[in-house]
């Protein structure tokens, strides 16, 4: 390419691989296509005996191919005069706040990591804006040691970052801490702090060693009657308006599959094999990589019946023109289980439900870990004590022989005393 202009730049095409296009004109100068399609201007220029790399910035609004030449060849000339442009670009970098390396791994992350899910990341900016932006935002990251964290992880703990946030028009979230959070968070902070190592962001991962706090197991299982209350909960508030019927039939699909929260609000029409009863998602959209889960009778009336009438391309769109899913189910979730009487019941908790049901009537665990899509067999043998346990038959049947014992022993009383 004999010189980088707007045309020849805006009709470079993402590939496989990240490439490089090379200025004819200026040496050093060019611009690195990634397989997302965004496009940064750079320079690279030896300094002694090192071949070095300066990041000039994205194609667009402030960088044109003539102010990124004019940036480059300033580079160019400190790096002929012995500077090194770059080393003092990296020290600068490194006096990044904790609030800005958020805002960066939140953008470029998903470009270095482009097998995590959407709603993952979704997850994510949630924990680092809700908690460490709060109680870190404004120290240096290459500053954080390892008491930092683990300060921070006992400050989520005690509830330091609990509020009442108002999100969106008549929204709000109730932003809680504890020990499960502080847990998830650390998590996600060690892992922003990892991407920027890898990056050359810091130097090191102040993360590693901390020690997580642990979080007792909290799995709740419907009986059958709560089942019924639920599901009648769900009529009641259909049929009083209250409950749009798609938001009723999202719940109703969770119960009846068993499938993740997010497997079933962001399903799309084209998932759906009507014919064979089943759902196959793709790799992005199941946890563990591609899955099928197949459909009972009551799954596939409660999609036929979604279907009639339905336009778009998500099973459950969002609302008030919004693209994408529907993104108003937690708020929906806490009308029902209300109205069930159930304050504590998780969406969660109705797929531990699903497989309890199973389990009970006599599954095998082996085939639940199918069903449920789990990629380790250890995952699903939380559910094998809800079976009926041999060893408490036993212990039945010798407590019924004590007792017949003991009933063999003591005859009719003597009115003699004899």
């Amino acid at each position: 390419m004999p010189r980088l202009g707007k045309r020849s730049v805006d009709g470079l095409a993402p590939a496989e691989k990240e490439y490089v296009v090379w200025d004819d004109e200026l040496k050093g100068f060019g611009i690195r296509v990634r397989p997302s399609g965004a496009k940064t201007y750079v320079a690279t220029y030896r300094h002694g005996r090192r071949f070095r790399w300066a990041t000039i910035g994205k194609h667009g609004s402030p960088w044109t191919p003539e102010s990124a030449r004019l940036k480059a060849n300033a580079i160019l000339r400190a790096a002929g005069e012995g500077e090194d442009p770059a080393a003092g670009k990296s020290e600068r970098r490194t006096a990044i706040s904790v609030a800005e390396l958020i805002d960066s791994y939140l953008t470029e992350g998903p470009v270095d990591k482009p097998n995590k899910r959407a709603s993952t990341w979704s997850i994510d900016k949630s924990n680092l804006n809700r908690h460490v932006r709060v109680l870190l935002g404004t120290r240096i990251a290459a500053e954080l040691t390892s008491t930092d964290l683990a300060e921070f992880q006992r400050d989520v703990v005690l509830g330091k970052t609990s509020r009442d946030e108002k999100t969106v028009k008549r929204g709000r979230a109730i932003i809680k801490g504890g020990a499960g959070t502080a847990r998830r968070t650390l998590i996600t902070l060690a892992a922003m702090l990892q991407w920027a190592v890898g990056r050359r962001i810091i130097r090191a991962n102040p993360a590693k060693g901390v020690q997580l706090v642990k979080v007792g197991s909290r799995e709740r299982f419907l009986t059958q009657a709560e089942l019924v209350a639920l599901l009648n909960s769900l009529d009641e508030l259909q049929a009083g308006g209250t409950l749009k019927s798609r938001h009723a039939s999202a719940i109703r699909l969770l119960i009846f599959t068993g499938c993740r929260k997010t497997e079933i609000i962001g399903l799309r029409w084209a998932e759906i094999d009507f014919d064979r009863k089943a759902l196959a998602l793709p790799d992005l959209r199941s946890k563990n990589g591609p899955k099928r889960v197949p459909l009972n009778s009551m799954a596939i009336t409660e999609l036929e019946s979604l279907k009639r009438g339905a336009t778009g391309e998500y099973v459950f769109p969002a609302e008030r023109g919004e693209v994408g899913h529907t993104l108003a189910m937690n708020r929906i979730w806490r009308k029902v289980r209300t109205q069930a009487k159930m304050p504590d019941l998780r969406m969660h908790d109705l797929r531990h439900s699903f497989a309890s049901f199973a389990v009970e009537a006599g599954e095998s665990l082996y085939v639940l870990q199918r069903a449920l899509g789990h990629k380790k067999a250890v995952t699903t043998q939380r559910y094998a004590h809800l079976r009926d346990d041999p060893v408490q038959a036993m212990v039945e049947r010798v407590g019924e022989r004590i007792q017949a014992a003991r009933l063999s022993k003591s005859g009719p009383a003597d009115p003699n005393g004899q």
